[in-house]
């Protein structure tokens, strides 16, 4: 098979893979797939305008351009995936890069537009792999994808290097064919890849979506019930359970709507309470839990602070609304989940019972 015939099977290809990744999307609702599907597309017609010889350096040059935007959209859906906004200037950067330099390639030659492209190609895939390394909690899905694309990467530049060593005609065609089998590869490990990778984030958004409570935003019942048990088999930590007070009171006289910008409030300053490794859930109604990670987490610091911010966020209410906390140790090896909350339900009760009797206050939602 002749380099020609390489080139175009590549074409082919890509088309399919641009049109089966379109169809994926548009079936499953993802604009990450549609945003790559639209890129392969792209990619077929700037490879299209590069095999088009007889267009000179109309054909290659704004082929390549359209051929590097391809690769820009890439990088732009994987930041859809992670939930950025794409960056315009990033698909003109490295068009105008090969503009400037294909001008001067092609009076060169052949090989020296190899080059070039090579280079710039490199950058784009960098870009790529950057935004792959950069996705929000890192799935393990994004790795063979990471590898893959750097991979692509080093063989652009391998080109570069090796016809910068050996401009020779037959080095020419040795890449010529080495670039078509190469990218026949990418397009075949890609596809399949980064469907997967898709796949995987949208996996995951649903178990983060079955575990979280609607209302508050942090874990339900479920959710949290699951990761605690799994915290705990490492050892030691802290649990506190919290009860809003009077929150009866509240909803009878303010009304439900009063009542869950309470909840809100009471879940935001719970989760900015905490560090990244330790948990926060809704046990239901006005009944939150807090599970500290570590030896000797210091409960009773984090348990004050959100009394006092969560007094203060409630100033609206009087002094009736309040949160109580009950607060319980974990200092064996291994912690039982249910242990913790009878023993923090124990404390919580003592904590409401000291309390004064109260009736908040009516006034405008926190």
């Amino acid at each position: 098979m002749s380099a020609q015939e390489l080139f175009l099977l590549l074409i082919g290809l890509t088309s399919l893979g641009g049109i089966l990744l379109l169809i994926i999307g548009l079936t499953s609702r993802s604009p990450t797939l549609n945003w790559w599907g639209v890129a392969y597309l792209v990619g077929t017609l700037g490879l299209g305008l590069i095999a088009w010889q007889r267009l000179g350096w109309i054909g290659y040059g704004f082929g390549g351009c359209i051929l590097l935007s391809a690769f820009g959209i890439m990088a732009a859906g994987l930041r859809v995936l992670s939930n950025k906004r794409p960056v315009p200037l990033w698909l003109a950067i490295p068009p105008l890069l090969w503009a400037i330099g294909s001008l001067p390639a092609w009076q060169a030659g052949p090989v020296e537009r190899m080059i070039v492209f090579g280079i710039v190609a490199a950058g784009s895939m960098a870009q790529i792999a950057w935004e792959l390394i950069s996705i929000r909690d890192r799935p393990a899905a994004r790795v063979p994808m990471i590898a893959v694309t750097i991979l692509h990467l080093g063989f652009y530049l391998s080109r570069s290097l090796g016809l910068a060593m050996d401009p020779s005609p037959q080095s020419g065609v040795f890449w010529l064919y080495a670039t078509s089998i190469e990218a026949i590869a990418f397009i075949f490990c890609d596809t399949l890849l980064f469907t997967s990778l898709v796949r995987a984030r949208h996996e995951r958004l649903l178990r983060t979506e079955a575990d979280t409570d609607f209302l508050t935003g942090v874990l339900n019942r479920g959710g949290f019930t699951k990761a605690a048990q799994d915290r705990l088999l490492t050892g030691g930590g802290a649990l506190l359970l919290l009860d809003v007070d009077y929150f009866k009171g509240l909803n009878d006289s303010l009304g439900h709507a009063a009542g869950d910008a309470v909840l809100r409030e009471l879940g935001r300053i719970c989760r900015d309470s905490i560090r990244e490794e330790d948990l926060v859930g809704r046990l239901g109604g006005d009944e939150f839990v807090i599970l500290l990670s570590g030896r000797a987490p210091d409960a009773q610091a984090v348990a004050k602070r959100i009394r006092e911010e969560f007094r203060q966020a409630c100033r609206a209410y009087d002094d009736g609304i309040a949160v109580s906390i009950g607060i319980s140790l974990c200092t064996d090896e291994r912690c039982s989940l249910e242990a913790l909350l009878e023993r923090a339900d124990i404390q919580l009760y003592r904590a409401k019972t000291e309390r004064p009797a109260a009736t908040p206050a009516r006034s405008s939602a926190v």
